[in-house]
C-alpha cells in the first residue's frame, strides 16, 4: 500500500471510529478524555470502519457505517454536539457522516448541514460555502438531476444559494453539457459562476467532440445571457500559434457575421491586437463587417483597460468612427479617461472629450475627461472652455467649473462666474440645483 493511503486509511479509522464511540456513548455521556483523544480500534475489522454497538436499553448489534439507516446517522450526528473535540476533529467527523449520510437521505443531511452554527469555525475551513456543505459534492455527482430538483424545490431557505455553488461547481466538472443546458434558468450570479466553471480548466480535460457541443450550446443562448466575451474564452484555437492574421483572414470569409461564433473570434482577434499600434489595429478591421469591427474595438478597450494617453483616445477614435456607442456606455471608458488625466494627460484627454459628438452616452466621459484639467487649473482654464467650439459641451465645462471650484477650492464665488457662462437656460436651471444642495449642505446663503 502506498504512503498515500496508508495515511487515508488511517485517518478514516479515526473519524469512524470516533462516530462509533459517540453513539455508543449517547446516554451516558463522552468518557473523560483529553480534547484531541480518539478511541481505540479493533484491527479485525475489515472495512475500516469502527462496528457500532446499540446500548441504552436497545437490541445490541454490529453494524458498519456503509450499511447505516438514516436514524443512525441522525443519532451520529446528535452525539456530535455534545463531544469534547477540537474544530478540526469535528469538521472533519461531521464531513465524514454526512458523505456517508447523503447515500441514505440527501435532504436530511442537507438540514443538518445547513442548520449547523458555523461560529466557531477557524479559518482553515472558511469559504464562500461553510465548512460542510461541499461534503455533498459525491453525492451530487451521483445524481446531479435529483440533486437539483431537491436543491430548488427542497425548503432550504437562504442555505440552498451555498447548495447551489456546490452542485454548480460539481456539474461544471462532471457533466458540463448538463450545467450548460440549465445555465438560461439560473441567476445572473449563478449564471456567471456556471461559465466560469466550464470555461476553466475543465474545458481543456474533455475531448473535441464534448467541447464541440458545449460550445454549440453556449452559442446559442442570447448575448444577454452568456456574451461574446464569455463565448471566447472557450474557442479552443491558441491564440499565439494561430496568429491576428490568419484569425483576421478567416473572419473576412465569415459567411454570417452575425454568428455568435464569429463574434467570439473577433474577441479573442480585439484581444490579439490591443498592444498594437491603433494603426495597425485600423488597418486590420478596415475590410471586415461592421458588427465584428466592433467587437474586435471593444475587446482591445477591455484588453488595454490600463492604456492611457494618445493610445487610449485613438482607440477611442475607431469606436466613435463605428457608432458603437452602446456597446461604450456598457464599458468603464469614463473611469479610464480619468484615470489617464490623474496620470499625467489630463489636458490632452480635456482636448479630446470636447471633439466628441454631444450625445447622452458620452455626457459621463465629458466630465469625467475634463473635471482634473479644471480643477488644477481653474485660472488658465477659462479662456480653455470659452474655446471649445460646442456650445452643449461648453456649457457642460463650465458646469464642471462650478462643482470643481465648490468641492475643490470652497471657492462659491469662482462657481457663481462659471455659472453665469452657461447659455442654455433648461441646463443651466440644473446646474443651479447642483450648487444650491452645496449651498443647503453648509448652510451658505446665495450669493
Amino acid at each position: 500500500m502506498s504512503r498515500l493511503k496508508t495515511i487515508a486509511f488511517a485517518a478514516s479509522h479515526v473519524v469512524f471510529g470516533l462516530i462509533g464511540f459517540l453513539l455508543a456513548t449517547r446516554d451516558t455521556g463522552p468518557a473523560p478524555r483529553s480534547p484531541r483523544a480518539t478511541p481505540s480500534l479493533s484491527k479485525n475489522q475489515p472495512d475500516g470502519t469502527r462496528w457500532i454497538e446499540k446500548s441504552s436499553g436497545l437490541t445490541h448489534s454490529l453494524r458498519p457505517l456503509k450499511n447505516w439507516r438514516g436514524s443512525e446517522h441522525v443519532m451520529a450526528w446528535n452525539a456530535l454536539c455534545r463531544a469534547k473535540l477540537s474544530t478540526k476533529d469535528r469538521i472533519q467527523t461531521q464531513r465524514e457522516l454526512l458523505k456517508s449520510w447523503a447515500k441514505v437521505d440527501l435532504a436530511a443531511a442537507m438540514r443538518a448541514a445547513l442548520d449547523e452554527a458555523w461560529d466557531s469555525d477557524d479559518e482553515q475551513h472558511y469559504n464562500a460555502t461553510g465548512p460542510l456543505v461541499d461534503a455533498f459534492a459525491d453525492a451530487f455527482a451521483s445524481h446531479p438531476e435529483e440533486s437539483w430538483d431537491l436543491i430548488q424545490n427542497g425548503g432550504f431557505g437562504i442555505g440552498s444559494s451555498m447548495l447551489r455553488q456546490v452542485w454548480i461547481q460539481t456539474i461544471g466538472t462532471k457533466a458540463p453539457l448538463l450545467l450548460a443546458a440549465l445555465v438560461k434558468d439560473l441567476s445572473p450570479n449563478d449564471r456567471e459562476m456556471a461559465v466560469n466553471v466550464c470555461a476553466s480548466g475543465t474545458w481543456y480535460s474533455l475531448n473535441k467532440e464534448t467541447q464541440t457541443k458545449l460550445l454549440e450550446q453556449f452559442a446559442a443562448l442570447p448575448a444577454n445571457i452568456i456574451s461574446s466575451e464569455q463565448l471566447a474564452d472557450f474557442l479552443t484555437m491558441d491564440p499565439e500559434e494561430m496568429g491576428a492574421s490568419a484569425l483576421r483572414e478567416e473572419l473576412l470569409h465569415i459567411q454570417n457575421p452575425a454568428d455568435r461564433i464569429a463574434a467570439a473570434k473577433a474577441v479573442v482577434l480585439g484581444r490579439l491586437l490591443a498592444p498594437a499600434p491603433t494603426e495597425e489595429i485600423a488597418a486590420a478591421i478596415a475590410d471586415l463587417p461592421q458588427p465584428l469591427k466592433q467587437d474586435i474595438l471593444i475587446s482591445a478597450l477591455d484588453t488595454g483597460v490600463s492604456m492611457t494617453g494618445e493610445k487610449l483616445t485613438s482607440l477611442l477614435d475607431l469606436l466613435v468612427a463605428e457608432n458603437t456607442w452602446e456597446k461604450l456606455g456598457k464599458r468603464q471608458v469614463p473611469g479610464m479617461l480619468l484615470a489617464s488625466s490623474r496620470n499625467g494627460n489630463a489636458r490632452q484627454i480635456a482636448d479630446w472629450v470636447t471633439t466628441i459628438p454631444f450625445r447622452k452616452e458620452a455626457t459621463e466621459m465629458f466630465y469625467r475627461g475634463v473635471e482634473t484639467y479644471l480643477s488644477d487649473n481653474m485660472e488658465t482654464s477659462k479662456e480653455w472652455i470659452a474655446a471649445i467650439p460646442s456650445q452643449e459641451w461648453r456649457d457642460r465645462a463650465y458646469a464642471t467649473y462650478s462643482q470643481g471650484a465648490l468641492n475643490a477650492k470652497k471657492d462659491p464665488t469662482a462657481s457663481r462666474w462659471a455659472l453665469d457662462h452657461i447659455q442654455d437656460p433648461v441646463f443651466k436651471s440644473e446646474a443651479e440645483r447642483w450648487r444650491l444642495n452645496w449651498e443647503k449642505k453648509r448652510a451658505i446663503p446665495s450669493k
